[in-house]
């Protein structure tokens, strides 16, 4: 969990993306509950495969969902909607670490630094170009290259489809970084509930609610442990 995160990615990454008829360039890629066990420390409903274990896909079986993907059982699940649409690549995974770490007071800031041109929208080049500065990558951060912006604009992510659709032309406004937002983390939270809601009764013990923000501390066991008796 304190790993960097190009490290993390590759540990909670799952499938590992075929371009082309099968013998081109291969990409790791996550799912959206993934994303979610990546973000979340002793996750129970998605587990962590480890670096080197994936499961490879082609273009077109994702392009068709046809593959095994675990889902969220939110209803409504905004993480299966982009999930449908394709898997994560290491970029989406760095935009949506992003979208969840900053506070909702400094979202229209977050907006502005990928809305390069200033017009109040941000299309998929401007998404693609910002990006690349973000990843966190061997030998630094970012990347001052057309190559790297021109492979996310084609790759088969799942987040940039549902974004700026397939064909790229879309765009979105700051109120759809707004909802964007607060959909994920209604839907992190939910899914965190349900984890210690077992029976689905929409109640959890204060017990279960301590080990919520216990867990995303440095604290030893021992300590984890007191604190929870002492609520």
């Amino acid at each position: 969990m304190y790993m960097a995160p190009d490290k993390i990615f590759n540990y909670f990454a799952s499938f590992q993306l075929i371009s082309g008829s099968g013998q081109g360039r291969k990409t790791m890629m996550m799912s959206p509950m993934d994303f979610y066990s990546a973000i979340t420390p002793d996750c129970t409903l998605a587990h962590g495969v480890g670096a080197g274990a994936h499961v490879d896909v082609t273009e077109a079986e994702v392009g068709k969902n046809q593959f095994y993907m675990e889902k969220s059982p939110i209803k409504g699940s905004i993480l299966n909607e982009i999930g449908s649409l394709g898997l994560l690549s290491y970029s989406d995974f760095c935009f949506l670490l992003t979208m969840l770490s900053t506070p909702q007071r400094y979202i229209d800031t977050a907006f502005n630094l990928f809305d390069v041109t200033g017009d109040g929208n941000i299309e998929a080049k401007e998404f693609a170009y910002v990006s690349t500065k973000m990843a966190h990558k061997s030998g630094g951060f970012g990347s001052y290259t057309n190559v790297d912006q021109e492979e996310i604009l084609a790759s088969s992510s799942g987040l940039l489809n549902y974004l700026f659709g397939k064909d790229r032309t879309k765009s979105i406004t700051r109120d759809d970084i707004k909802k964007l937002q607060a959909d994920l983390l209604e839907e992190i939270i939910e899914l965190e509930f349900s984890e210690y809601d077992k029976e689905g009764s929409g109640r959890i013990s204060e017990s279960d609610l301590c080990k919520i923000p216990l867990k995303e501390h440095k604290n030893s066991s021992k300590k984890e442990g007191n604190n929870a008796e002492k609520s």
